[in-house]
Formats: C-alpha cells, structure tokens, sequence
C-alpha cells in the first residue's frame, strides 16, 4: 500500500541521515519536519496526480517495474485499455522490455523525447514500442490534443516539469 511504502521510505531516509550524518550533517528536526509535512511540500508526489481539472489527464512518475504495473492495472480497472491515449517519455536507463511489456497492453502510445543527455531518445524507445506514435509538442503549441478523453502521462518524473509547462500555457477551450 502507499502508506507501508511512505513509512518504508521515511526509515529509509533517517538511516542514510544518520549514516552521513558526518558528511551532510542534518538536525533531527529537520528529517523529522520533512516527513511530517511530505504531502503539504510535495502533494500528490507524481503518483496518479490530475492534471487539469476540466480534462482527464493524469501524471504517474512509475518508473520501475512494481510502479508500473500498479499504475497499469489501475488504469486498466478504470477503463479498458482503448479508452486511454498513453503518453509515455523515459530516462534510456530506465526503459526495459518488462516495463514495456505493461504498457503494450495500450493501444494508443505517443512517445516523447524529452532532449537530455540521459532521456531516452525517440529511436530507444520506438524499439520498446515499435507502434507507438509520436508526440512532437512544446510549450508554444498550448495543449496538445488526444483521440481519448483519459490520458496518462509517464515513465520519468522528469516528465513533470515539461508537462507542467504545457499545461500552464493551455489556453485550449474545453473540448
């Protein structure tokens, strides 16, 4: 559940405090007021976050294995896979066949590059998703538009602060 996994990632992040604590030192307060404000400093933390409120557009950072195929059974419960326009944009050491494996139940991807040195490039992951289209978008464009009401966008959190752009400079009427 997401809680265990918050509670499991808070151990985590006060044994590596304490363990550099001589290199990076941290007051405990410090770690301690991190975690009690975690959603108030981060809210929705990138997982399954709605995007616009006058569109079914969602954010999910999933990223490994465990995280995606949560992600995808939960959009899959939702609505079956057709219904879904699937926006994808990796980092190229995250992208692997069981990841793609996931997200090939989708019939509507778009891949985007996101231009880093480390994302992955448009020929990587046409190899994962050989029948994916692509997306070739930027802020100037406003919002971009889907053949599907439900869109998800994921594969990095990287992917968020594009997005955001994007979704800032949409001045798209409802449609």
């Amino acid at each position: 559940s997401g809680k265990q996994t918050d509670a499991q990632n808070a151990s985590i992040a006060v044994t590596v405090s304490n363990i550099l604590q001589t290199q990076f030192p941290v007051v405990p307060e410090a770690v301690k007021y991190g975690i009690e404000q975690i959603d108030t400093l981060y809210p929705g933390k990138g997982v399954f976050s709605r995007l616009l409120e006058n569109k079914a557009w969602y954010f999910d950072g999933a990223h490994n294995r465990d995280s995606v195929k949560e992600l995808t059974d939960h959009l899959i419960r939702m609505a079956s896979p057709e219904h879904w326009t699937v926006v994808l944009s990796f980092m190229s050491d995250k992208l692997n066949a069981e990841i793609a494996e996931y997200w090939n139940r989708f019939p509507n991807i778009l891949i985007y590059s996101q231009g880093s040195d480390r994302a992955a490039s448009i020929e990587q992951m046409k190899q994962y998703f050989p029948h994916a289209g692509v997306l070739n978008h930027s802020v100037e464009n406003g919002l971009p538009e889907f053949k599907t009401e439900l869109v998800i966008f994921s594969g990095s959190f990287y992917f968020y602060s594009i997005l955001s752009d994007w979704m800032g400079s949409g001045t798209a009427s409802d449609k």
